[in-house]
């Protein structure tokens, strides 16, 4: 069997869904990503996404605040809303988290990937911080 023809199977996940492995990875990963967000200090060009984000007075001056900014307005209407509920810049790093479980949640349960190489795709960003 081909590599992809199994990778596409139902053989390719024992019990034929997410199971106590995948939700260990989950957990693990899930409580490195909350350690790291919360023992470190914005950088200024995650800042700079807030600080834009917030000159805006209101939500119909925001597209005009972002203008020439390379990320989406919806990036910047995340924050602002997320700012004026909570009133904390710690909200940069609340929806980085959320944002990030969501996409490992559906990349660690969906994506029909052994674990040894879901726990790869998981592993390189924390060895890509660590190269000097």
């Amino acid at each position: 069997m081909k590599t992809k023809d199994y990778l596409c199977s139902s053989s390719a996940f024992p019990g034929g869904g997410p199971n106590i492995i995948s939700f260990s990875i989950l957990l693990l990963w899930f409580s490195v990503v909350v350690f790291v967000a919360f023992h470190h200090e914005m950088w200024r060009d995650e800042a700079h996404c807030l600080y834009v984000a917030l000159s805006a007075d209101s939500l119909w001056q925001l597209p005009m605040a972002v203008k020439n900014e390379g990320h989406p307005v919806l990036w910047y209407l995340i924050l602002w809303l997320g700012y004026n509920l909570t009133g904390t810049p710690l909200i940069l790093q609340g929806v980085s988290i959320v944002i990030g479980c969501i996409s490992v949640v559906l990349f660690s349960v969906f994506l029909p990937f052994q674990y040894g190489l879901r726990l790869y795709f998981f592993s390189l960003f924390y060895l890509y911080m660590n190269i000097p």
